[in-house]
Order: C-alpha cells, then sequence, then structure tokens
C-alpha cells in the first residue's frame, strides 16, 4: 500500500537524519522530536484510512447480501408487481446493490489518494490509470452487454452486464488505489 510505504520511507528519514547529525545534541533532540511527531501523524492517519476501509466495506457489503437477496420484494413493493415478477429488473437490482458496495470502496481508496497526493505527477499517473480502465470497460461492457441471450433468466446480459463491466472498473481502480 502506498500509505505503508510512506510510512516506512518516513521512519527511515528520521533513522537516516539521526545518524548523520550526531555532532549537535540540541539539534538531534529538535529533529527526533519532529521526526517522530510525523510518525505519528502518519500512523494515526494509516488507522484512520483502514478504519475507514473497513467501515465503507461493512456497510456496503451489508447492503449488497440483504439488497441482492431481496431485490424482487422491494420492486413488488415499490414498483408493482409488474416489476416485481420481472427476472431481469430483478436482477439488474440485485447487480447493482453489489455494485453500490464496489463503489463506495473505490470512493474511499481515490478519495484518500487525491488527498495525499503530493504533486501533479501523482495526480497524472492515477488519470492514466482512470484511461487504461475506461479502455477494459469498453472491451468488458460490449462483451458482456452482447451476450445477453445467453441467459434468459435475466443473470447476465444486457443491463446485468453493463454493472457487472462497470463493477470491473471499480474494482481495478480500487486495486490501484490501494
Amino acid at each position: 500500500s502506498n500509505l505503508h510505504a510512506s510510512i516506512v520511507d518516513t521512519r527511515r528519514r528520521g533513522e537516516l537524519a539521526r545518524d548523520s547529525d550526531k555532532g549537535s545534541n540540541d539539534d538531534n533532540k529538535a529533529d527526533d522530536y519532529k521526526s517522530s511527531k510525523c510518525i505519528a501523524l502518519v500512523e494515526q492517519l494509516y488507522k484512520t484510512y483502514c478504519i475507514l476501509i473497513k467501515l465503507v466495506l461493512y456497510i456496503g457489503f451489508t447492503f449488497a447480501v440483504f439488497g441482492s437477496n431481496y431485490a424482487s420484494i422491494l420492486l413488488k413493493i415499490l414498483a408493482g408487481e409488474r416489476w416485481g415478477s420481472n427476472p431481469e429488473a430483478s436482477a439488474a437490482l440485485s447487480s447493482f446493490c453489489i455494485y453500490i458496495a464496489l463503489m463506495s470502496l473505490n470512493g474511499m481508496t481515490e478519495a484518500f489518494v487525491y488527498g495525499v497526493a503530493e504533486s501533479g505527477k501523482d495526480v497524472g499517473s492515477l488519470a492514466v490509470v482512470h484511461c487504461l480502465v475506461g479502455g477494459v470497460f469498453y472491451v468488458a461492457a460490449s462483451f458482456l452487454v452482447i451476450h445477453r441471450n445467453d441467459h434468459s433468466d435475466g443473470s447476465g446480459g444486457g443491463t446485468v452486464g453493463l454493472v457487472m463491466a462497470n463493477g470491473i472498473c471499480m474494482v481495478l481502480r480500487s486495486v490501484y488505489s490501494l
């Protein structure tokens, strides 16, 4: 993870600074204090980031588990029997419930990356990855949407295929941001 590498790098720089400046005792104390304060802040940031990722995943996957299993009942209640008994509409809503969990994970990881980016180069590399993932989406969506006729029960292709392609892209973007 980028944050873990940052913690290790901050510790290493602090140790190198202490080793190279052994001549001045007052300067060493000030540098040690600044270095330890910086390490403590980065470690606290890492802990907070992990807690937020876990929270987003718990909420998202809870929504995915219950939402995907009860999509047809929800459609019957909200939109009537016509939509509730439609297996394609139920499958689309079920897949979208799973997609919401993936999208929330992506939102949290990318927000953190943008928040800690130190230069335009960091943001630029993320933009390049977004372009590449867009290409993956184009190919995956074309493939998954066209195979609509392979699944007559609404479990794949069409709208579900489009949501699946978006889910694949969210996973790829989240993995890069982690």
